[in-house]
């Protein structure tokens, strides 16, 4: 806009000052007032001249501003609504990174946080992520949170050019990676990504051979819960029914009577909750008698450290968990990371805070592997290379802009009077290939 401007100026002489546009077949305008041919032949070249060093000038503003001074960087993450839990622990994790971790500076460029609440709302998604790109003029975007999110933003952030990375949900449905752009990245594991492994280790290690699935009602939910299902039949299982439960429902009775129905046909019921529906589920399913009945087993955001297991306390013992991070794992990385965040803030991470900070290093470590260039291109090059160590195990980015994690199986055990998820084995190298579920874009 300042450009157009600016030419707009220089070029009013030959219509405000008296020139009209009519041209002569020499290509030199005609005078229709005083001053005569050269005089306009000299006005024009030198307003022309002056228009060249402009855009010339804005270009490498342009290419200055990939390279020097301040990066921004957006952040999309809900901090009211019922994720504002996950939302504003997340923040913790990706503040603590930029702002502790490396002191506010990347590749001697400072780093600009630009911070927005999303209220877990698509609508209101897309309307920051226009604020971000329009008004704020960031150089990378990191979030949102959760997948109806990610796909509300995805085309408009995609169709703008601006690095994009997701450090918890989804922007593109897992099996079609045609809808993921060039500069588009996803650190978290895809939605099914973890269950694909986990199906085999069920029927492999934990003997099962028939289970029920539940999962939330909604994106996420009903791809992971597809994805396991998949896998778990193709060892040979079988899947006696999937319990799909209302996003947000705190009241899950009615759905543990379903699965009280079936528990004579099923070793185990695997349960991938989080929010109210987690706490509900093993609190009710205690009273219920649904743990007596037959095991259970879950995403990790069923019972997760320091959040939902504070009020599910002893009603969760005995629950084996999965995820790709453990607060309590004795992980060399991660036990240096606890230390050093719970120092600074006075805070203990949990798992969302995890999200965050994984997204945001891995950020810092395209920058810094970019030498502090920010431009699209020189981002994703070095994106695409990003390995470090980090408190959820070895991470590298895959060549279609994947994250790939290690899969931590814990059981929920009393500690010194303390529940919590103690990691008893792990599964390294879980891509979102795993087990050939979904096939690599040809």
């Amino acid at each position: 806009m300042a450009i157009e401007s600016s030419i707009m100026v220089l070029l009013s002489p030959f219509s405000a000052t008296g020139y009209s546009s009519r041209w002569l077949g020499n290509g030199w305008p005609k005078p229709t007032r005083g001053g005569g041919p050269m005089k306009a032949k000299w006005s024009i070249w030198l307003a022309l001249f002056a228009v060249f060093a402009l855009v010339a000038a804005a270009c490498g503003d342009d290419d200055d501003a990939s390279s020097s001074g301040p990066i921004k960087i957006g952040v999309l993450n809900p901090t009211t609504s019922f994720l504002a839990t996950l939302g504003l622990d997340g923040n913790a994790g990706i503040e603590y990174y930029f702002n502790t971790e490396v002191g506010g500076e990347i590749a001697g460029r400072p780093i600009e946080l630009v911070i927005e609440d999303t209220a877990a709302d698509p609508v209101l998604a897309l309307t920051k992520a226009q604020k971000l790109v329009e008004r704020d003029n960031v150089d990378i975007i990191l979030g949102p949170l959760d997948t109806p999110e990610g796909l509300a933003v995805r085309d408009y952030i995609q169709d703008q050019g601006v690095p994009w990375v997701l450090h918890v949900g989804a922007g593109w449905a897992p099996d079609n990676l045609s809808e993921r752009g060039p500069y588009s990245f996803m650190v978290a594991p895809t939605n099914p990504q973890q269950h694909f492994a986990m199906a085999e280790y069920a029927y492999d290690e934990m003997g099962y051979r028939s289970m029920i699935v539940s999962a939330l009602d909604y994106e996420p939910g009903q791809e992971i819960a597809a994805g396991f299902k998949e896998a778990f039949e193709a060892k040979g299982g079988t899947i006696v029914d999937t319990v799909l439960i209302p996003l947000g429902a705190a009241d899950t009775a009615p759905y543990i009577t379903q699965m009280l129905d079936q528990a004579d046909e099923a070793d185990a019921v695997n349960a991938a909750l989080w929010a109210p529906a987690a706490i509900g589920f093993v609190n009710e399913g205690r009273e219920l008698g649904l743990f007596d009945a037959i095991d259970v087993m879950g995403f990790h955001t069923l019972s997760p450290d320091l959040l939902d297991l504070e009020e599910q306390g002893e009603n969760a013992l005995g629950i084996t968990t999965y995820y790709w991070y453990m607060l309590y794992n004795d992980y060399p990385a991660n036990q240096e990371w606890v230390e050093s965040f719970t120092e600074a803030t006075g805070n203990s991470p949990n798992v969302w805070t995890a999200f965050g900070y994984m997204g945001a290093k891995a950020i810092g470590e395209a920058i810094e592997g970019a030498d502090g260039d920010v431009s699209p291109d020189a981002f994703a090059d070095a994106m695409y290379n990003v390995s470090f160590d980090s408190p959820a195990g070895p991470f590298e980015m895959d060549e279609h802009g994947q994250g790939v994690h290690t899969v931590w199986i814990a059981e929920v055990e009393s500690v010194d009077g303390d529940v919590r998820n103690i990691v008893k084995d792990s599964i390294p190298d879980v891509d979102q290939f795993y087990g050939g579920f979904i096939s690599p874009p040809s």
